[in-house]
């Protein structure tokens, strides 16, 4: 059994981020898991056009786009930390920058997450627009990074003027972790996206259905209690699964208008 995992990061901390889960669910379904975390989104795409995997852990604009490919059977929803079904993107800069809302971008360089995260690309490029701020024209520069703490490290450092964070991961401007070089209140929350739903889990269509329901099955069965299923979600920054709830996808698909 194969599943790909939509890259928002390098493939090697990809790899280590998903590999316990990949090995919870050879323990649960008693079959050989095998991670596949391509360098781009291309090659992932082409991974999923080309039916050479069985499940994909994917953004959720992504798995709309790519919808036809997957399977009838209920795709999951990974919850948040907070045990949610959507979250939000915020936008971050220096407590000094002198950025105090969304139009004082205008100028500056600014991180986005990953080419295709839903919540720190996508939201994040609608609340640009939405507040009359043009991608292309009005920023002196953008780019595409990766996880949250890198991002928001990069706009400690002076690397970019602005970036945009999970709203999940707002430890990582209050300095809670001990291990963050980061000063507390030297971040600051300009601004946050519109709701999105979280990652989702699913199946392509050429998945046997006994199959997709046991691995299912398997996963909406993790929860906080054992130790070992608890540093699992932790390490995935979740508070488990859930069967997807398709309001959130339409509203999704109506408000980004997803291709």
């Amino acid at each position: 059994m194969r599943i790909v995992i939509l890259p928002c990061m390098d493939p090697v901390s990809g790899y280590k981020k998903f590999h316990p889960l990949a090995h919870y669910l050879e323990r649960n379904i008693q079959r050989q898991v095998i991670l596949q975390v391509p360098r781009d989104y291309a090659a992932f795409r082409r991974i999923i056009e080309q039916g050479e995997t069985d499940f994909a852990y994917l953004s959720a604009h992504v798995y709309l786009a790519l919808r036809i490919r997957f399977s009838q059977e209920p795709s999951l929803t990974v919850l948040t930390p907070g045990g949610r079904q959507q979250h939000h993107g915020l936008l971050i800069t220096r407590s000094d920058s002198g950025i105090n809302s969304v139009e004082d971008l205008r100028g500056r360089t600014l991180l986005f997450g990953a080419e295709q995260s839903t919540v720190k690309t996508l939201a994040g490029k609608l609340l640009l627009r939405e507040h009359g701020i043009d991608v292309e024209k009005d920023l002196k520069e953008y780019a595409y990074g990766s996880s949250c703490e890198k991002n928001a490290f990069n706009v400690y450092l002076g690397a970019y003027d602005a970036s945009f964070i999970c709203n999940y991961s707002r430890d990582v401007l209050s300095g809670g972790n001990p291990d963050w070089p980061v000063p507390p209140g030297s971040l600051k929350v300009v601004a946050r996206t519109r709701p999105t739903p979280t990652w989702i889990f699913a199946a392509l269509g050429h998945v046997p259905s006994l199959l997709v329901r046991d691995v299912n099955r398997a996963l909406l069965s993790l929860t906080f209690a054992p130790a070992a299923d608890r540093n699992l979600l932790q390490g995935i920054e979740s508070a488990g699964f859930t069967v997807t709830d398709e309001k959130y996808l339409h509203l999704l698909d109506e408000e980004f208008q997803i291709p």
